[in-house]
């Protein structure tokens, strides 16, 4: 078979190739894409007013062990070497995030940990199950975890220090850690009121260009 013929041989597949190739998830991808943190709103819903329902624990919240306030290098030496750390710039200043796969009694999981000003501030773990006995058995081990009599109850459990743990029952379940450090929340409050100030300022400019030219 001659050269020419190869390549008029591969360049049949070449459609087939370029087609599967752009729906495989680049590793970036799959990680970047479970940032809870990628968009305003959800910033916002960490600073916002308390929620009514919540309940109160004596047994400190830490997230897979970890205490709220380590520091990136610490994360890591309780926790390993990251399957990702992402590097994609953030609504927040001097935030990183790492990411981990792990597997909970035979269910795959995805960890990410937000740091802010080099303190771990925000943990989720991502339960990769559709299972409804899985996500009852989780929930049922939360509650004991943190002594909550109530079996139907659901909410925010909240520690003395004010840290917070919160089963989110959506489609992909997961479990969201928060701290409860003041002086983080006002760091993102403050950040939050930039990035609205510097959007209105956008907007005010887009919306002066446009009146110009109708």
């Amino acid at each position: 078979m001659t050269t020419q013929s190869i390549t008029s041989l591969m360049g049949l597949f070449a459609p087939f190739t370029r087609k599967r190739n752009r729906y495989l998830q680049n590793r970036e991808s799959f990680y970047e894409g479970r940032n809870y943190l990628s968009n305003y709103g959800r910033l916002q819903s960490l600073v916002s007013g308390t929620s009514t329902n919540q309940i109160s624990t004596q047994k400190a919240i830490k997230f897979y062990g970890l205490d709220f306030g380590a520091s990136l290098k610490q994360a890591i030496n309780h926790l390993g070497k990251p399957n990702y750390t992402s590097k994609r710039s953030s609504l927040l200043n001097k935030h990183k995030s790492i990411y981990y796969r792990i597997t909970i009694s035979r269910v795959k999981c995805i960890l990410q940990l937000h740091f802010l000003h080099d303190k771990f501030f925000l943990g989720l773990i991502e339960i990769r199950s559709f299972s409804q006995e899985f996500k009852k058995e989780v929930a049922d081990l939360i509650r004991k975890k943190y002594s909550i009599d109530n079996e139907n109850w659901v909410g925010k459990i909240v520690d003395d220090g004010r840290h917070k743990i919160e089963l989110k029952n959506d489609i992909v379940p997961y479990i969201m850690y928060q701290s409860g450090n003041e002086d983080i929340r006002e760091q993102i409050r403050l950040e939050l009121a930039r990035f609205s100030h510097s959007r209105q300022k956008y907007y005010d400019k887009r919306s002066d260009l446009i009146l110009e030219m109708i």
